[in-house]
C-alpha cells in the first residue's frame, strides 16, 4: 500500500484533496498508530497529541505540517502553535509539492522525505514527551527555541499548565505563576491585547488556586479540559475515568 500509480498522480493534480494525498502514503500512518480526521492524522495520550497535517493551498501547493498539541489547555480553535512545516526539520530538501508541476518521481521523493521526517524526528520526539516532565524540562532548557515555534505567551502558559498538572513542588509552582503574571504585565515579548492579557492572568489565578487545593479538585479541572479538547478537536467520546 506504500506505492502510487499514474492515476493517483492525475487525481492529485486535478483535485488537490487531502484524501488523494493520503492515498500516496497507503497504510503508512495507520501502521504507526495514527488515526485520521479530515486532513489530519493524530496520536493522542493523556495530556498531549502528535498531529500531522496536509495543507492544500489555493495556489496549488501542498505542505506537510506537524504539531504537538496539548489537551490540558483550553483552546477554542486548533492551531499549529507547537510545531511547524516539514521545511523546518528538513531544510534544503524538496519539502512541498507544487501541482501540477510535479513528476511522479518528485512526488515519490516528497512522500519518502515526509516518511523519513516522521520516523526519524517526529515520532521519537513525541515518544520522549509522552512523559509531561520531559516536555517541561524542554521548556526550561536552552533547546526550547529549536523545538517550539510558538509565541512567548503560549510558551509561558504551557509551562504554567504543565507545572500545575505535574504538581510536584507547590512552592516552586506558585513562584513560577507569579513570575508568569509579571511577564504578562510587563514583558515587551508579550504581544497580545489588553483583554487577552487579562484573560491569561485570570487563568494563572485559577491555576494558583488549584495548587493550593486538593488533588480531587485538580484532577476534575484537568479532566474536564481534556474531555472538551478530545471532543472538540478530535471527535472523541468523553472519558470519565481519566
Amino acid at each position: 500500500m506504500d506505492h502510487f500509480d499514474k492515476n493517483d498522480t492525475l487525481k492529485l493534480q486535478d483535485n488537490m484533496k487531502s484524501v488523494e494525498i493520503f492515498r500516496l502514503f497507503g497504510d503508512y500512518f495507520n501502521t504507526r498508530g495514527f488515526k485520521k480526521k479530515g486532513s489530519m492524522v493524530y496520536r493522542i495520550n493523556d495530556y498531549i497529541s502528535l498531529c500531522l497535517f496536509f495543507e492544500c493551498t489555493n495556489t496549488g501547493s501542498v505542505y506537510f505540517d506537524y504539531s504537538f498539541f496539548p489537551i490540558i489547555m483550553s483552546s477554542c480553535f486548533f492551531h499549529y502553535t507547537y510545531g511547524g512545516r516539514l521545511q523546518d526539520i528538513s531544510p534544503g530538501r524538496h519539502t512541498s509539492l507544487t501541482v501540477p508541476y510535479e513528476t511522479e518521481e518528485s512526488i515519490q521523493k516528497w512522500v519518502q522525505i515526509v516518511k523519513d521526517a516522521v520516523d526519524s524526528r517526529l515520532i521519537p520526539f513525541y515518544q520522549m514527551i509522552e512523559d509531561p516532565k520531559t516536555l517541561l524540562n524542554y521548556l526550561y532548557s536552552n533547546e526550547k527555541d529549536n523545538i517550539f515555534s510558538c509565541s512567548f505567551v503560549d510558551r509561558i502558559m504551557l509551562t504554567a499548565y504543565l507545572e500545575v498538572y505535574i504538581g510536584e513542588n507547590p512552592k516552586k509552582i506558585l513562584s513560577f505563576l507569579e513570575y508568569s503574571k509579571d511577564c504578562l504585565l510587563h514583558s515587551p515579548k508579550v504581544q497580545i491585547s489588553e483583554k487577552g492579557r487579562l484573560i491569561k492572568i485570570e487563568e494563572l489565578d485559577v491555576l494558583a488556586s488549584l495548587t493550593k487545593g486538593t488533588e480531587v479538585e485538580k484532577d476534575c479541572f484537568f479532566n474536564n479540559i481534556k474531555n472538551d479538547m478530545r471532543e472538540k478537536h478530535f471527535g472523541l467520546e468523553r472519558i470519565y475515568n481519566l
